[in-house]
């Protein structure tokens, strides 16, 4: 895994590399992979390889999985 500081800063704001989201989650890469093709996560891509996640995003799924909305009656 990268060492590379949390969150690493772009012209686009902070961002997450698959490596930094997987260590932040405790969980795979690959995992990660999965939860994206799912749609669950959206990415963008730096140049052809890169892969970024937006805390903003990831900030609000964990929002969203800590506080799950309550069912209307």
């Amino acid at each position: 895994m990268s060492d590379t500081p949390i969150p690493k800063e772009t012209k686009n704001g902070a961002c997450l590399t698959r490596q930094q989201l997987a260590k932040r989650w405790s969980c795979s890469v690959e995992t990660i992979k999965r939860k994206e093709r799912a749609g669950y996560l959206s990415s963008f891509k730096l140049g052809n390889r890169f892969v970024r996640y937006r805390l903003s995003e990831i900030e609000k799924i964990e929002h969203c999985s800590q506080h799950p909305r309550k069912e209307q009656s």
